[in-house]
C-alpha cells in the first residue's frame, strides 16, 4: 500500500526559512564549545578517579564485610542472590530471579516514508514523499490515527511487556540496590508451564501455542497477520556469579570519594580481577569521550552549515550552481568545525593536562594555516 504526496516551496519562503536556520545554527556553534570543553574535563576527572581507585582498591577473597575496611574501596567476586521471588501478576508466575522480563509483541500496521527533493530553476523546491504501509512486529502500540493515509487501524494490545528487577539482592554479606542489577544482562529463557500458558491465554483472550521458547497466537503460520501475538519470558537467574567494586558502607556498597569526584559502585557479570574491572571502566570512559567528541563536532559542523544556508538557497536560483555551493559549504563548514573543535579540545587539555593540550593547539594551528594556503592567489 503506497501513498504519494507532492509539496512545493517557493524561493522566498525558502530564503525566510534559511535565515531562521542560520539563527539556530549560530546557537549550535556557540553551544558546541562549552560542551566540548565539559567533555574533556569530564574525561580527565574520570581518568584520575580510576587511577586513584586502582591504587586504593582492596580485593576480598569473598564478598565479606570486614570492619577494618569500612569506607575503603573493596572488590570481590561471588554469587548474587535474591531471596524474594519476582512475581508476574498477569499469570501468577513467581521466579527467584534477579531480573525478569515478559516481552509481548504484536503485528501492527506501521508507516514508512521516503522523501526526494528536487530544486527547480528559480530556486523553488519540489518534495515528493512516498508513504508505505506494512505489517511488522512491535513491542509498543502503534498509533495509526497519525498515519498520512486513513484506513489502517491497529487493534489494542491485550497485554504489555513487563520488566522487573529485584529491589534488594544479596552479594555475600552485602545488600545490593536494584540500579546495580541493570549491569547483569545474562537473560535466559523461561519455558512456561501449561498452567502459566493457560493463564496468559486468558489474559490475551485467545489460545496461545508453544513455539520454541515463545508462546504464539498467529492466524497463519509463517505469515504476518494483523493482531498476531508472541510472548517471551526471560530471567537473570538468582545465583549468577558477578564482580562488584564499591566503597564499603556498613553492609552496602556506596560511592568512593576522590577529591571532588567519586567512583560509583559497579557490578559486572563474571569473575574479574580488580585491575580488569577498573580497566574496563577506563575503556568505557575513553569510548564515551570519543563518542561525545564526535557528536559535539557534528553539532558544530551542522551549525556552520546552517549559518551558511542562506548562500546555498540564493545559489539555488540556478540548480547546478546550488549543487556546487552545497559542496563548498559542506567543506568550509567541516574545516571551520575542525578548527573550532580542535582548539576547544586543546584549551580543555591545557587546563587539565598542559603538554597534550599544547600539542593539539599546534595541530589546530596547522589546520588553519593549511586553509589559508588553499585560497587562490591573486595576480
Amino acid at each position: 500500500m503506497v501513498t504519494e504526496v507532492v509539496a512545493t516551496k517557493g524561493i522566498f519562503s525558502r530564503v525566510a526559512d534559511s535565515f531562521f536556520v542560520a539563527f539556530v545554527g549560530f546557537f549550535f556553534v556557540v553551544g558546541s564549545v562549552p560542551l566540548l570543553f565539559w567533555n574533556e574535563g569530564r574525561a580527565v576527572h574520570r581518568a584520575r578517579v580510576l587511577e586513584v581507585a586502582e591504587r586504593d582498591v582492596v580485593s576480598l577473597p569473598t564478598p565479606t564485610v570486614v570492619p577494618a575496611h569500612e569506607g575503603r574501596l573493596v572488590h570481590a567476586s561471588g554469587p548474587v542472590t535474591n531471596e524474594l521471588p519476582l512475581v508476574d501478576p498477569a499469570i501468577g508466575l513467581a521466579v527467584p530471579a534477579l531480573r525478569y522480563e515478559r516481552v509481548v509483541e504484536m503485528v501492527q500496521w506501521v508507516e514508512r516514508s521516503e522523501s526526494h527533493t528536487s530544486t527547480q530553476v528559480g530556486g523553488s523546491q519540489r518534495t515528493r514523499t512516498t508513504y508505505r504501509y506494512e505489517l511488522a512486529w512491535s513491542e509498543e502500540p502503534v498509533d495509526a490515527s497519525a498515519f498520512r493515509e486513513a484506513g489502517h487501524v491497529n487493534p489494542p494490545m491485550p497485554l504489555r511487556s513487563l520488566r522487573l528487577d529485584a529491589p534488594l539482592s544479596r552479594f555475600g554479606d552485602f545488600a545490593l540496590a536494584a540500579p546495580l542489577l541493570s549491569r547483569l544482562d545474562g537473560f535466559a529463557p523461561i519455558v512456561p508451564t501449561p498452567a502459566q500458558a493457560a493463564a496468559l491465554s486468558q489474559q490475551v483472550g485467545r489460545p496461545l501455542t508453544a513455539a520454541g521458547f515463545e508462546l504464539q497466537a498467529v492466524a497463519v503460520p509463517n505469515q504476518l497477520s494483523l493482531g498476531d501475538l508472541r510472548i517471551r519470558l526471560r530471567q537473570v537467574p538468582s545465583g549468577i556469579v558477578a564482580t562488584a567494586v564499591g566503597a564499603q558502607r556498613g553492609r552496602t556498597l556506596g560511592d568512593y570519594p576522590v577529591g571532588d569526584d567519586a567512583l560509583e559502585p559497579n557490578l559486572r557479570p563474571g569473575t574479574l580481577s580488580a585491575a580488569q574491572f577498573i580497566h574496563e571502566l577506563a575503556d568505557e570512559n575513553t569510548a564515551i569521550t570519543y563518542i561525545l567528541r564526535v557528536l559535539f563536532f557534528l553539532l558544530a559542523w551542522l551549525g556552520f552549515a546552517s549559518i551558511l544556508r542562506p548562500f546555498k538557497v540564493a545559489a539555488d536560483v540556478l540548480p547546478f550552481v546550488g549543487q556546487l555551493a552545497s559542496v563548498g559549504i559542506g567543506l568550509v563548514s567541516f574545516a571551520l568545525s575542525s578548527v573550532l573543535s580542535t582548539v576547544t579540545v586543546a584549551v580543555g587539555w591545557i587546563v587539565y593536562r598542559p603538554l597534550v593540550g599544547l600539542g593539539l593547539l599546534a595541530v589546530a594551528g596547522a589546520i588553519g594555516f593549511g586553509l589559508t594556503r588553499m585560497r587562490p592567489k591573486t595576480a
